[in-house]
């Protein structure tokens, strides 16, 4: 069972890296807070990305890795799995005009080195991040047919060290974020090594992964490698970055889509980025203060939340909806099945479920979890006195109760279950005038339409039909005696709807 917290991942690697411009104590601060954020979440790997720094060698010329061997070994010491990507930039470079071949062999050499260090420690080697980019990700250099070759001919140098030195080693090719450039690396056996390909799915909006067939296309051209599919980089700026602008809200809400759809396309690794506290666009923590402390901000926490009540969960079907809702089955051994749930759309119902912007997990409920002989019968209060807002909300509270009682068992059996709309809020009401009237009697003729809605279901069913119900007759008026005849309606067909049930259950 590969199960979708055996997937997850985050990134974790800045600029405290860098020996030119921090301290190895200021280092080991800031990774030291990263990673105790990192350990609360539901997550097994992490992505510690390097590169070339011209101030990253002793003084015999040989590489001084004391910041990388750091983070891997407490990485590892936590329980995560190591991800070692290569970023071929000019970021840890102290020159401003370079040789690009001088530093092509340079890098060439520091790989070797990596792979020689880390043998035997299990760690899943990643391509040169983003290369076939170009631009900042290739050294700043423009992409062309010798480029593109460089790309090719540098990871699989990676490969090949990875190969002879490291049994223990995986090696994770693409590193990719667009289309660009990556049939022409295909056609140079680009693809044709390696364990995983990965693709960095930088989205506006996560359900484009599915409505763009272009998108769809690239990733089964990736897929038909026969390498296993990655997303090794994804996620969403706060307040705006490169793929669009979000609120902290709208930023947790599409993080948690996209790892969702991600799991539903059957991607092997799902690697968020980032939770590098230096990158606080991106990351899912804050800085830390004069202290060494912090906290996750929404997104952080949100993700927390969410992923672990499917801790132990594995993606099982996408359930019948519409294209604008979805909702996907999960399932876990020896426990109940769970389904999680969103739109894309504004906030409505189905009437069984009620569909945000942000995914929602809840237990799916059979006949076996429900004892329908339980149900309570509705005893309804009348109005004999001036009270008309607390009789209005004592008896609201039994008929909801009922009707979601009665919401279950229609889920429970397959049928359309229906929910109960918003009603007008009536608690904040001083003047009982021809305002409120409307008001009171608007949410009584509401609720008549659910009960009514669910006695039309249950005569459409043999099983279920055959029923004696009553009629609700009312005007827009407060005289109690009307208003009397509603409640003894609604308690007379909810106890009817209750009778079927255990009737049909027995």
């Amino acid at each position: 069972m590969t199960t979708l917290a055996s997937k997850l991942g985050t990134n974790s690697w800045g600029m405290y890296f860098n020996p030119s411009k921090f301290d190895y104590e200021t280092f080991k601060k800031h990774w030291d807070y990263d990673l105790s954020a990192i350990k609360k979440m539901p997550i097994n790997w992490l992505r510690i990305g390097y590169t070339y720094y011209d101030d990253g060698l002793n003084a015999d010329g040989t590489y001084n890795f004391e910041r990388l061997d750091y983070a891997v070994k407490t990485a590892q010491s936590a329980g995560f799995k190591i991800i070692l990507p290569i970023w071929f930039v000019t970021d840890g470079l102290s020159k401003a005009n370079i040789d690009y071949q001088t530093y092509y062999n340079k890098w060439l050499n520091m790989i070797e080195a990596i792979v020689k260090r880390y043998q035997g420690k299990q760690v899943y080697y990643e391509a040169i991040d983003e290369a076939l980019s170009g631009g900042h990700f290739w050294l700043e250099q423009e992409m062309d047919s010798d480029k593109i070759q460089d790309v090719v001919n540098m990871n699989k140098r990676f490969y090949r060290l990875i190969a002879a030195l490291d049994s223990s080693g995986k090696f994770i090719n693409g590193d990719v974020a667009s289309s660009d450039n990556v049939q022409q690396a295909m056609n140079l056996g680009m693809f044709s090594f390696g364990d995983y390909v990965s693709y960095h799915l930088y989205e506006t909006v996560p359900e484009d992964i599915l409505s763009n067939s272009t998108q769809l296309d690239f990733i089964n051209k990736l897929k038909n490698t026969g390498l296993k599919f990655c997303s090794t980089e994804f996620g969403f700026g706060y307040p705006a970055a490169f793929n669009g602008s979000n609120t902290r809200e709208e930023q947790a809400a599409k993080t948690l889509r996209e790892v969702f759809i991600l799991d539903m396309l059957g991607c092997e690794l799902i690697i968020h980025f980032t939770m590098d506290s230096s990158d606080q666009s991106w990351a899912f923590q804050s800085t830390p203060d004069s202290n060494g402390n912090g906290a996750f901000n929404y997104n952080g926490s949100t993700f927390q939340q969410i992923l672990f009540e499917l801790k132990d969960y594995e993606f099982c079907e996408r359930l019948e909806s519409n294209s604008n809702d979805f909702i996907l089955k999960y399932r876990a051994s020896g426990k109940k099945d769970k389904v999680v749930y969103w739109t894309t759309v504004g906030q409505h119902s189905n009437g069984v479920y009620s569909f945000t912007a942000m995914p929602q997990v809840a237990d799916i409920v059979t006949s076996s979890d429900i004892d329908f002989q339980e149900l309570s019968n509705v005893k309804l209060e009348c109005l004999e006195n001036g009270s008309i807002i607390q009789n209005y909300q004592d008896n609201l509270v039994q008929i909801e109760n009922v009707l979601s009682q009665i919401n279950n068992f229609e889920t429970a059996f397959g049928l359309s279950a229906y929910s109960v709309p918003e009603l007008e809020d009536l608690s904040q009401c001083e003047l009982v005038n021809r305002e409120f009237a409307m008001k009171y009697v608007s949410n009584l003729y509401t609720l008549n339409g659910v009960i009514q809605q669910i006695i039309n279901l249950f005569n459409r069913e043999s099983w279920l039909s055959g029923g004696s119900y009553s009629q609700m007759l009312l005007t827009v008026t407060l005289d109690s005696s009307k208003i009397n005849q509603a409640w003894n309606a609604f308690e007379s067909n909810l106890n009817e709807l209750i009778r079927i049930i255990k009737s049909a259950t027995n």
